[in-house]
């Protein structure tokens, strides 16, 4: 039997689909062109197991907007096929009273109860891709807040490794020139990953940028760091948290100010060797209103590269369940750093794909942040 043998069927099919019958007119049009009462039974059957067929095929609803219209489109054909196949144009038998036969009303309400699954799981279909959708906006959203890989300024390298565990992600960086000379840059983490978190990094990021644009050369790290925790207390009431380190390079006093607000200690790699920055233990963003940030002021000559990483370095796991941890990371860095900022981030991520075995099952938002003085 093909799609061709009863192209009524189909066309019905397709006016419910459109929405130009009703379901109780789809459902009294096919049982129009019924067989006798003795195939209705078979129908009846049939339709009961596409229904079963259809609940399960919510399933698929997890896979690409393109598989799902595909399965969608061939559960439908289906369906049509089948039907047509026990379609004759004979009139329906009737009881005495001209009342349609038990075996007519039986496919009555399997049809009705067909249409309604059909039009459940198209329902159900627009929410994914709407959700499909959403992710892949704030997705692109989350990428304009993000610079390119290498970012080199007058004085300064600085590359970097981002990784979203999900389409979009909690973790952010940006690096921009402050006033004529000096450069402010930040990492920051804000808990969790997904849509949610990646709305969140936005609302610091142009608080960031709406302070740097507004001070200028006035703004110190310190100052950033209470004006972000103010507009987070505000708009998220304590339900978000964002760790973060953020600084100002000074090359005229080839320095560094660094503010650090709940966050992994950054390092920086010397020739000399390697200087942990462990701040002044301060809470993460959106923790309290009342908390004032500080800032230290850090050496930062031609050749010293400073390394800010997020969580899921450190805490990515190997089958067993053991974490990479920080001593082994910070080893890794401190080879890499003769070679440059981009050599630390390479190393780190083959150290990271050796230790978990693939980069498709980490846990948590990767951000590695590595920046040279030249």
């Amino acid at each position: 039997m093909t799609e061709a043998s009863h192209p009524a069927v189909l066309q019905l099919l397709d006016d419910l689909e459109a929405g130009r019958v009703t379901r109780d007119e789809f459902a009294a049009r096919v049982v129009e062109r019924a067989a006798p009462a003795d195939a209705l039974d078979d129908v009846a059957n049939t339709v009961e197991g596409l229904i079963a067929g259809i609940e399960e095929f919510k399933g698929v609803l997890g896979r690409s907007s393109d598989e799902t219209a595909g399965l969608v489109l061939a559960a439908q054909r289906r369906f049509a096929i089948q039907l047509s196949a026990t379609m004759l144009d004979a009139e329906p038998e009737s009881d005495t009273q001209g009342s349609p036969t038990t075996s007519y009303k039986r496919l009555r309400e399997e049809l009705i109860r067909l249409s309604d699954r059909v039009a459940d799981l198209v329902q159900s279909t627009i929410r994914d891709a709407q959700l499909r959708q959403e992710l892949e906006i704030a997705g692109a959203v989350q990428r304009m807040l993000v610079p390119p890989t290498v970012v080199e300024m007058p004085g300064l390298r600085a590359a970097s490794w981002f990784l979203p565990a999900e389409q979009c992600s909690g973790d952010w960086w940006n690096i921009a020139r402050l006033g004529k000379e000096d450069v402010i840059l930040m990492v920051g983490d804000v808990t969790g990953h997904g849509a949610s978190a990646a709305i969140i990094a936005g609302t610091a990021k142009g608080a960031l940028d709406m302070a740097r644009v507004g001070m200028r050369e006035a703004l110190k790290p310190y100052m950033a760091m209470n004006m972000m925790n103010f507009i987070l207390m505000e708009s998220m009431k304590g339900e978000y948290f964002m760790s973060g380190v953020l600084a100002r390079y000074e090359p005229s006093a080839k320095a560094l100010r660094i503010a650090n607000a709940g966050h992994r200690p950054p390092w920086i790699f010397r020739r000399s060797g390697t200087q942990t920055l462990p701040g002044d233990r301060s809470p993460p963003l959106g923790t309290s209103r009342g908390t004032k940030y500080a800032e230290q002021l850090v050496a930062f000559e031609s050749g010293d590269i400073l390394v800010v990483y997020t969580d899921g370095i450190p805490e990515a796991e190997d089958a067993e369940g053991n974490q990479l941890g920080e001593r082994a990371l910070r080893d890794v860095c401190e080879k890499a750093s003769v070679d440059g900022p981009e050599a630390v981030c390479e190393a780190v991520r083959r150290k990271v794909v050796e230790h978990a075995g693939s980069l498709n099952h980490l846990g948590d938002d990767v951000t590695l942040l590595a920046v040279q003085a030249l």
